[in-house]
């Protein structure tokens, strides 16, 4: 087994400032992925310290500890913040972003998560569950929302979401998207993996195949963070997000859909 490196850090920002974290075993994706998998009919087709300066620009919200992050919520006061909240995660052990990947956030209020993650001095149980655990953030939105436009310097890579709603996305007969999101995940470079999964939460054949999954629903119904206890699981793939044909710093808007 790889050793876990000593810490690690990353920004994220978020619509609204969250109201929960929590950490979750990791198992939970490798669970994700056979539920969805396991639905689809057939193979889809393919489609495309900190200064005075700072200071007046920022406001650090309270500091939350969970599992084995540390998490520092982070207002910016203004569109023209940004070299401020650079100032901030430099002097704190953070890279500094290019000033231009943070207008987006900036011009639309975004809060900025710095996140570092230390392993415990007893590294047994993150070693147990194969490193550092997944971290779950909660926060209110009217859409659906992922941030990648800040991420328009990290060179090419891929994405996998998972998106439980009650009632699904918009969806033709036999679980595909129907035109209009389609499309509009297009634009993005996403696609839909597999048909739409329905799941039942409480169900006894749920809880038995997929335990992680049933006991993180479990968590977010006892938390008030779902009402519904049926839904459905879409998965979204984009396999080349900030290559040549797909560059981030080209993205009038980030990803973002409606949910229904």
């Amino acid at each position: 087994m790889k050793e876990l490196p000593r810490s690690l850090a990353w920004v994220v920002p978020v619509p609204a400032v969250p109201d929960h974290y929590a950490v979750e075993p990791a198992k939970v994706f490798e669970e994700l992925f056979k539920l969805v998998e396991e639905s689809r009919p057939r193979p889809p087709a393919f489609s495309r310290g900190v200064s005075v300066a700072a200071v007046e620009k920022l406001e650090l919200l309270q500091r939350v500890t969970v599992g084995e992050y540390e998490i520092q919520p982070i207002r910016a006061r203004g569109a023209d913040a940004g070299p401020a909240l650079n100032a901030w995660l430099s002097e704190n052990g953070f890279g500094a972003v290019p000033v231009e990947n943070m207008k987006y956030y900036l011009d639309a209020s975004w809060t900025f998560l710095a996140v570092k993650m230390s392993p415990p001095q007893d590294r047994t149980s993150l070693e147990k569950e194969g490193g550092f655990r997944p971290l779950r953030i909660s926060f209110a939105s009217n859409r659906i929302v992922y941030p990648l436009k800040f991420s328009s310097h990290q060179g090419a890579f891929g994405v996998t979401l998972y998106v439980l709603t009650e009632q699904g996305l918009a969806s033709e007969e036999g679980g595909r998207l129907k035109s209009e999101l389609a499309h509009r995940l297009a634009k993005f470079d996403f696609f839909q993996r597999f048909p739409a999964t329905n799941v039942y939460g409480r169900s006894t054949d749920f809880q038995r195949k997929w335990p992680e999954l049933a006991k993180l629903w479990s968590s977010v119904r006892n938390e008030g963070r779902v009402k519904f206890e049926q839904g459905t699981v879409n998965m979204l793939v984009a396999v080349r997000v900030n290559t040549r044909v797909n560059l981030l710093s080209d993205w009038a808007e980030d990803f973002s859909i409606e949910m229904k």
